[in-house]
C-alpha cells in the first residue's frame, strides 16, 4: 500500500505542477500509463481475474483475502476494480468501490481527467475510459465529454445513468477502444 501511496502522490504532484503544459501533462499521463500497464504480466492478468471473482465468494474469509490481496496489487488492477465497481454484483461492486477509493480520491481523478482533457491524447483514452467508472459523477461527465472530444462526435454513455447503464457503456468503450489498437 506505502507504493501505491507513492505512487498516487507522485502523480497528483506532478499533475498539479505541468498543469498548464500540455505536451509535459501528456508525457507525465504516458508514463503513468506505463507504469500501470508495466504491472500487467499475463500471470498478474490471471490473478487480478481470480482476486475479482473472490471479491464475490460466498465465503467471507475469502472475500477480505481478495481485497486485501487486491489493495496490495494496486494500480496495475485499475481497469477491473472499475469494470467491478459498477458491474452487477453487489458485493463484489461494493468491495471493488472501496478499493478505488483507497487507490485514488475524487480530487486526483479531477485532477487526472483535467490532465487528460487538457492533453487531448487518443492513445491515453483508456485512462479516460477508467474514469467513467469514478464513483463521482463530475468525473463521469468530464471523462464522458473527452472520450466525445477525442472520438469527435457525441459519446453514447449517460454519466448520470445507473450502475448497470454505466458498466455497459464502459464495456462498449473498452471494446472500441481494443478494436482500434489502443
Amino acid at each position: 500500500m506505502r507504493r501505491v501511496a507513492e505512487e498516487k502522490g507522485r502523480l497528483t504532484w506532478v499533475l498539479q505542477a505541468v498543469a498548464r503544459d500540455a505536451p509535459r501533462t501528456a508525457q507525465v499521463l504516458d508514463d503513468y500509463r506505463r507504469r500501470v500497464q508495466a504491472g500487467r504480466s499475463k500471470e498478474m492478468l490471471d490473478e487480478i481475474g481470480r482476486l475479482i471473482a473472490d471479491l464475490d465468494a460466498d465465503r467471507f474469509r475469502v472475500r477480505e483475502r481478495a481485497t486485501q490481496r487486491m489493495a496490495a496489487v494496486g494500480l496495475a488492477a485499475l481497469p477491473e476494480l472499475a469494470d467491478a465497481s459498477i458491474g452487477p454484483r453487489r458485493e463484489q461492486a461494493e468491495r471493488a468501490r472501496g478499493l478505488l477509493a483507497r487507490l485514488r480520491t475524487p480530487e486526483e481523478e479531477r485532477l487526472l481527467v483535467a490532465g487528460l482533457l487538457l492533453c487531448r491524447e487518443r492513445r491515453l483514452a483508456p485512462l479516460l475510459v477508467d474514469l467513467l467508472a469514478s464513483t463521482d459523477p463530475s468525473v463521469r461527465v468530464m471523462a464522458a465529454e473527452g472520450l466525445s472530444a477525442l472520438n469527435g462526435q457525441p459519446l453514447d454513455f449517460d454519466p448520470l445513468a445507473g450502475d448497470d447503464a454505466t458498466y455497459k457503456g464502459v464495456q462498449r468503450w473498452r471494446r472500441a477502444l481494443a478494436s482500434s489498437g489502443h
